[in-house]
């Protein structure tokens, strides 16, 4: 499968389960090099990132926005990192973060099926964004307004007390 610059047609992309299909290959792939770096980089480059993204858009075109897209979402934030891949890896947080806000105003915190499997992981991409808003506000000297709405975030999801959040807020302020 190849990423596509048109815009596609929800009716001719793969279906979730082909989706969900090309998931766990992909995870079988990236774990059959994972002890081997520079094998594991000119493998997960230029092929499995690209297979990701075609992953991702195929969700987004057919308006899937469950668990399944939650999955792909947190999976891909873990390898952009893994594999240092910054720019790409605020992509996938800003979406999971989109996602995670759906199903917390939809679901109103609730122990639905959604929201309790996935409020475990809040806390963690939460640290992830306070620590990637560091990383860009070193680098560029902003992200003032981006934090904001992280700490805003941090409250609405009642994860502001988590140690890993507590970490990564500590980190910012030292």
């Amino acid at each position: 499968y190849r990423m596509n610059d048109m815009i596609p047609d929800p009716e001719t992309v793969r279906p979730q389960p082909v989706l969900e299909e090309a998931v766990r290959d992909l995870v079988a792939q990236r774990d059959a090099v994972k002890g081997d770096p520079t094998k594991c980089r000119e493998l997960y480059r230029p092929f499995l990132f690209s297979q990701w993204k075609a992953i991702r858009q195929d969700l987004q075109v057919q308006h899937i926005r469950n668990e399944f897209t939650l999955e792909v979402c947190e999976r891909n934030v873990r390898l952009c990192m893994e594999e240092e891949d910054m720019p790409e890896m605020n992509t996938c947080q800003v979406l999971l973060f989109d996602l995670y806000g759906e199903f917390h105003d939809k679901y109103g915190g609730s122990s639905s099926s959604y929201c309790s499997r996935f409020s475990n992981n809040i806390p963690e991409f939460t640290a992830y964004r306070i620590l990637y808003n560091v990383y860009i506000g070193a680098k560029y000297k902003a992200g003032a307004l981006a934090m904001h709405h992280i700490l805003l975030d941090t409250m609405r999801f009642g994860v502001s007390s988590d140690p890993a959040v507590v970490h990564a807020l500590q980190v910012r302020s030292a």
